[in-house]
Order: C-alpha cells, then structure tokens, then sequence
C-alpha cells in the first residue's frame, strides 16, 4: 500500500485522503459537492422500487459514472487523479508512462443504513478499486469497527507461530488493514483484495461511492484539460472496477476540479 497527498487519493494508513484540496475554495467546494451528492443519492434511492438484497444496504446500478450531473462529474474526475496518484506511489511506471495507459471503469453508489453491512467480496479480472466516502455517522461508542472498510490479511501463512512473528511492524505484520471512511477521503487498493464494509453501529448513514472496475487500456490525461468527463464515462469510469491495460491512440482527458 501507498499514499498520495490532497491532489490525489488515499490508500489506505495514507497521510492524507482529501481528494478535493484543503484550502478555503476548494473546501467550500467539496462541501457542496458533497451535500449535492446526498442529496442526488437520495433521490434516487427513493425513485428506485428495483428489490434490493439486503434491506440494510442499498446499491444503484453500475451506471454511476454516465449520470450527467456536475457534482458527479466533478467527483469523477478527482476520483481519477486519486487512483493515478495512488498508483503511481507505488508502481515502477513513471507518470508519463502511467498516463498513456487509458482508465476504464464503473461504479455506483451505496448507502449503508444503522445495523446494515457490505458483505466480503472481491473483484476478479480487474486492477483496482477504489470507494469514496460521501457522507459517514458520529462514530459509535460501543464498537470500534463499525462501518469500516476492512481490507483481509491476504498473505498465506503455516500453522507454526513464532512469539517474533506475532509482534512485526508493517508491511510484515500479519493482520487485516482497517480504515474507516471520512467524507471527502478516498480509499484505493487492487481490486483482488477480499474486503467489507463492517456492521454500522451508529445512528445514522454511511454513503459511499464504490469504484472496482479500474483498468487501464489506454491513455487518460488526469492533469489538465476541461473536457466533459461524462462524454467519456464508459471509456474511463464506473465504480466498480479499474483496469489499466493497452495503450490508446490519443489520450482521454477528465474535467480538472482546479
């Protein structure tokens, strides 16, 4: 795992998450993206009677990233400088190299209401994925893990146990990577890693966007530009899944947040 800094996102234990930067514009900025992102979320909720599995947890579609709306393409766009920095923190490629690998991805949005969950799941055939926290509770007082995102210790291991073993410092310690989600953080691990959203245990929502299908096939130019991000929505976003794969002829650039 690696970190990036306020123009990009967080892996998880990073020094920083915001994915919207801190100073006075911006952070006005991310506040209102963030309440018209509850509010949009909500709607939507509301308008959908598809049946959901788990009464507790509501999950839109994977279209997520093809809705039109400002707050969300804004979104969108930070959300892809988080995973190129991420990426870039702890990969061999250079920046240059890593941008002319094309970003494709879906995602969708969850809403995880008290005593709900998001049951261990992982993403096969794909590279990364990344989630978003929109909105979170008051942490509870009874239970330290409530609604975290817990990554699993994923490292094989044998029966015998060493008492040296027991007592290693990252990134040897054997154990399972927690992280509790903050509004305006970004989390982003590959995607293979088994992980949950634990039981909530607080009175309120956790409102998350679940980016896994991230995967580069072609060239994406996250630095600049003022392109529309939702002409490009199936090519570059879908909180599902990220992949980073062949290379594109030109490149496909986001609308900058800055």
């Amino acid at each position: 795992m690696g970190g990036a800094d306020d123009g990009g996102g967080l892996m998880i234990g990073t020094r920083n998450g915001n994915i919207l930067s801190n100073s006075g514009r911006f952070k006005k900025l991310r506040l209102i993206v963030a309440v018209a992102l509850a509010a949009l979320f909500a709607a939507r909720m509301a308008a959908d009677a598809s049946p959901q599995a788990n009464p507790l947890c509501y999950s839109s579609r994977d279209n997520l990233l093809e809705w039109p709306e400002e707050p969300l393409r804004l979104l969108a766009a930070a959300i892809f400088r988080g995973v190129y920095s991420v990426v870039e923190s702890v990969n061999e490629f250079t920046g240059a190299q890593l941008r002319e690998f094309k970003l494709e991805a879906r995602a969708w949005f969850s809403i995880v209401k008290p005593d709900g969950c998001r049951p261990a799941i992982s993403y096969p055939n794909t590279g990364w994925c990344a989630i978003y926290c929109v909105a979170a509770p008051t942490a509870s007082s009874t239970r330290a893990d409530s609604g975290v995102l817990r990554l699993y210790e994923s490292r094989f291991g044998t029966m015998f146990h060493d008492p040296t073993l027991s007592v290693m410092r990252m990134p040897y310690k054997p154990n399972h990577c927690s992280w509790r989600p903050v509004p305006g953080q970004l989390a982003v691990f590959p995607a293979s890693l088994t992980h949950e959203i634990a039981l909530l245990r607080s009175a309120g929502e956790l409102v998350l966007v679940v980016t896994p299908d991230l995967q580069g096939a072609g060239a994406v130019d996250v630095a600049g530009g003022h392109h529309d991000a939702a002409k490009n929505a199936k090519l570059v976003l879908a909180s599902r899944h990220i992949r980073m794969g062949s290379k594109t002829r030109r490149p496909i650039v986001c609308h900058s947040t800055e």
